[in-house]
């Protein structure tokens, strides 16, 4: 999986080498449900926001880099235990940053798939996060956002995954 996020971060370079440095700074607000987790009850949903710059805007074929944090409100919080007795914490928020590339097959959606370091609990793990994007305005200031987010073995002893399904909304700022 490393060498995914080492992969996507040469291609974001070698873009940023390559032409014209057109930059764009995007605002995301969002809301997720958790899919699938140790402790899914203790966290059920997500609230978060992000910044995302994203460089040659305009080409088909976009790199970008993400500043994200999710906070995990409400849920039981009750503790749960591993069969050793050891506590399994549930999680409160994330924070990441990722790098990616989005691909713009046409002016009015987008595709874009990030990857990189998301810090749970103090630890720093891998994740990954596919999104499916339309604009809802004509000059492509405010897009409506499908995401998932996988981060792996967020969960030390079982090796258990966190994985988040959601919806959000961007505004562009430059």
């Amino acid at each position: 999986m490393r060498r995914i996020f080492f992969l996507l971060l040469t291609v974001c370079i070698a873009q940023l080498c390559a032409g014209q440095r057109t930059t764009s700074l995007t605002m995301q607000v969002r809301y997720g449900r958790t899919a699938y987790d140790i402790t899914r009850s203790n966290n059920p949903s997500s609230l978060g926001m992000a910044l995302q710059l994203g460089f040659l805007k305009g080409a088909k074929l976009q790199p970008h880099l993400e500043l994200g944090a999710d906070l995990f409100p409400g849920g039981n919080k009750v503790l749960y235990l591993l069969s050793d007795g050891t506590a399994i914490p549930s999680v409160s928020g994330l924070t990441h940053l990722y790098a990616g590339l989005a691909w713009h097959p046409s002016k009015t959606y987008f595709a874009s798939l990030s990857a990189g370091t998301s810090v749970l609990d103090g630890r720093f793990l891998f994740g990954v996060r596919p999104v499916l994007s339309g604009y809802l305005t004509a000059k492509q200031t405010v897009s409506m956002n499908l995401f998932w987010l996988h981060v792996f073995n967020r969960d030390r002893q079982t090796g258990y995954n966190l994985g988040t399904a959601g919806i959000g909304i961007g505004i562009k700022l430059f």
